[in-house]
């Protein structure tokens, strides 16, 4: 009989533990809605991420700093009342600011420093607005993600700017043949 190796005995266990985690990845990444349908997280938090950037002008609203090349470019959606902490408050766009990555997450950012950045969000947007989020945190309720799906993108249009038409005949011979 040949004897297999360590590695060999412990293959099937991890490809057991490997597809456990993976379906509980699944279950927590997409919860179930209404209509039976699941309806993914990541698409809802790319949603929110898209209108907060176009609200604030792609840029950061602490230090002014605009979009980086690369993936995502350099600016987060950041929450001021955490998602952790407060669930319920996670897909609230008054509860979104877009932040660039040193302000968010680097050595003096929101999360490295949270008095300071409570001292400047009270002074960018007053004392009322934490209040009101706070309220909110406590008011709030589950949300039907089916429904904050629609929401989200009928915003996402109101926001949108629809891009100028040019006719026939404004287009150079060269970009009329690219089309």
């Amino acid at each position: 009989m040949k004897r297999r190796t360590l590695l060999q005995q412990k293959a099937p266990l991890r490809r057991a533990a490997q597809l456990k985690r993976s379906s509980w990845f699944k279950r927590r990444r997409a919860l179930k809605s209404p209509t039976s349908k699941y309806i993914a997280l990541d698409e809802l938090d790319s949603l929110a991420r898209q209108i907060i950037l176009i609200r604030d002008g792609f840029k950061c609203v602490r230090c002014g700093a605009g979009p980086k090349p690369g993936r995502g470019g350099g600016l987060h959606a950041s929450h001021i009342l955490p998602k952790g902490s407060y669930p319920s408050m996670r897909y609230e766009l008054k509860n979104l600011i877009a932040l660039c990555w040193s302000c968010h997450l680097g050595p003096k950012g929101w999360h490295k420093n949270p008095l300071e950045a409570t001292k400047w969000l009270a002074e960018k947007y007053g004392q009322d607005r934490i209040e009101h989020l706070r309220y909110l945190a406590f008011t709030r309720h589950k949300t039907d993600k089916a429904a904050l799906k629609v929401w989200l993108t009928e915003e996402l249009a109101k926001l949108q700017v629809p891009q100028p038409v040019e006719s026939w005949h404004e287009r150079t011979p060269a970009q009329a043949k690219r089309r």
